[in-house]
């Protein structure tokens, strides 16, 4: 297995040349076909409520929307000029009332691997913070958030995985197993209780790390203790401590209506990551 279609989402243009830095890692060393995919976003508020006399505003907007097209896709094909890679540039507009994350995940599910930014700290009118967590869930493809400061122009030396036995850790595992194969370390890592009870006797993450050495990727395992920045705190915290550049984890084992209203691993992680992180759900 390996990554062959890289499909890197655009439309953050602050982040253009680091998101591009990430997708030609991948791809030279799969020799991957990159797809860079700017989204036309739906304009607001939609035409149809205009008065006609407010026409004007609507012509803005879109004038504004692919003007930056043009400027994104100028600049991302300089930064792929002369790569051993093959790349293609793909324009999508939303409908009146269809989300940016949408346009994105529909495309998305002919891909291997998708790329896109962490967004700003500040959520936008534009939703660029939503793409991540919409596209791991509705898309069925692995999502490679790049975080918003910082160049990636390589990564994946020392991988943290992010383990707790449930559905989506095993898919975020196996998604990116060309990335842990090529990695010189990866930590299999279960955080535990603050009391450090795990309601078993097993060893934590043993099962998936066998699974992985057959796999040619070789293990150490790990805990950390739930503190009071939740498991998402603590999974980035031992990331860091541990001298790892990159997390894979599961996107949202609980409901996202949960997350949102209680907080939760994957939005505390998605919002405060600063290494690349591979979520799939």
């Amino acid at each position: 297995m390996t990554f062959k279609t890289i499909l890197l989402h655009l439309n953050d243009e602050a982040r253009l040349t680091e998101l591009a830095g990430a997708a030609k890692f991948l791809a030279r060393a799969t020799n991957a076909h990159v797809i860079g995919l700017f989204v036309r976003p739906a304009t607001y508020p939609p035409v149809e409520v205009f008065d006609p006399a407010a026409y004007s505003v609507f012509e803005e907007q879109l004038r504004k929307h692919h003007d930056q097209a043009a400027r994104v896709r100028e600049k991302t094909e300089q930064l792929m000029r002369g790569e051993p890679f093959t790349y293609e540039w793909v324009f999508v507009e939303m409908l009146n009332f269809a989300a940016l994350s949408e346009g994105v995940a529909v495309k998305a599910r002919a891909a291997d691997l998708v790329i896109a930014s962490q967004g700003p700290v500040e959520a936008d009118w534009l939703s660029l913070d939503e793409v991540p967590e919409v596209v791991a869930l509705k898309s069925g493809r692995p999502v490679l958030v790049i975080p918003r400061t910082g160049t990636f122009d390589s990564f994946g030396d020392a991988i943290t995985v992010a383990w707790d036995g449930r559905r989506e850790a095993a898919r975020a595992v196996f998604d990116a197993l060309p990335l842990l194969q090529k990695a010189k370390r990866v930590r299999v890592v279960t955080v535990t209780e603050r009391n450090g009870k795990r309601g078993s006797n097993e060893v934590p993450g043993a099962d998936i790390a066998v699974a992985l050495d057959r796999q040619g990727v070789r293990v150490e395992t790990a805990t950390c203790a739930d503190g009071s920045t939740g498991a998402g705190g603590a999974l980035l915290a031992d990331a860091a401590g541990s001298g790892c550049d990159m997390l894979v984890m599961g996107a949202y084992g609980h409901s996202r209506l949960r997350e949102f209203v209680l907080g939760g691993a994957t939005r505390h992680v998605l919002q405060k990551a600063t290494v690349p992180v591979l979520m799939s759900h």
